[in-house]
């Protein structure tokens, strides 16, 4: 495969030949770039909603008190990073953390799209190719989105107080 994207790269095309030798298709460097962002925009959607989680949170929480909260697992958690979605939900079901992040969504709508977030990327990083379906890339982008939009209220909300 590589070695026909080389191919690809340097010719902008190549042939696809059966075994018959009949001529099944061409592939182009825009089929190649489709696919690949097919391929990556989970992960990078994923990247996207993590980073934007810990936007939210950082500069809300204390360290000692994420890890009252998460202490049931088996990682150490020494700074924001090591979080999961596991966490990050337990996080926001907290009362007095919740309280803390001043988040103005719905408590119980958000914890609900982290856990559907959480199987998705769960999926994805065990290479479940049946997984990502054009409904599942709809609902990383609709999270991300959102809290994008959460992202830009809580910081304007900042600057105006």
């Amino acid at each position: 495969l590589l070695d026909a994207i080389k191919i690809i790269y340097k010719c902008d095309f190549a042939v696809v030949v059966g075994k018959d030798k009949s001529l099944q298709g061409i592939i182009t460097t825009a089929d190649i770039s489709s696919e690949f962002l097919l391929n990556t925009m989970p992960f990078l959607l994923l990247e996207e909603i993590e980073k934007s989680i810990r936007v939210l949170f950082d500069g809300s929480l204390l360290l000692e008190d994420i890890k009252k909260v998460c202490q049931n697992t088996e990682k150490e958690i020494t700074s924001i990073d090591d979080l999961s979605f596991g966490h990050y939900k337990c996080i926001i079901e907290n009362p007095t953390l919740w309280e803390k992040l001043k988040i103005h969504a719905d408590k119980k709508m958000l914890t609900e799209r982290l856990e559907k977030i959480r199987k998705i990327r769960n999926d994805i990083m065990h290479f479940a190719p049946d997984s990502i379906d054009k409904e599942t890339i709809v609902v990383l982008n609709d999270t991300s989105k959102y809290l994008a939009t959460l992202i830009k209220y809580k910081y304007q909300e900042v600057k105006e107080n």
